[in-house]
């Protein structure tokens, strides 16, 4: 596992902590929807990352090895944008069929 992985994975190990960070009393609406929304972008994040090393690794790196040639890593930067790139524009699509209903 890499050590971006496991940044991305402790990052995204948040709890909502209804009470915790509200000096105790009950949160308000708007903190939780605030927090909901944070803890669904990590998890989208998170499955961003993963489908992006499952997908560009299978298609970049047929045969690892000890290190990654150069060939290799710029098939991982072309594969990456590209992923990046799609995802960016599958998400402002829907973000505006969304606010279009």
């Amino acid at each position: 596992s890499s050590g971006f992985q496991n940044t991305m994975s402790s990052f995204g190990s948040s709890t909502l902590g209804l009470s915790e960070g509200f000096g105790g009393s009950a949160p308000d609406k708007e903190e939780v929807m605030k927090q909901v929304k944070n803890e669904m972008a990590v998890a989208s994040a998170q499955e961003l990352i993963k489908n992006i090393n499952k997908n560009c690794f299978k298609l970049c790196i047929p045969s690892p090895g000890p290190s990654f040639s150069s060939s290799d890593e710029a098939c991982m930067s072309r594969c990456v944008d590209k992923y990046l790139a799609s995802w960016d524009l599958i998400s402002r699509t829907y973000i505006d069929r969304v606010q279009k209903q």
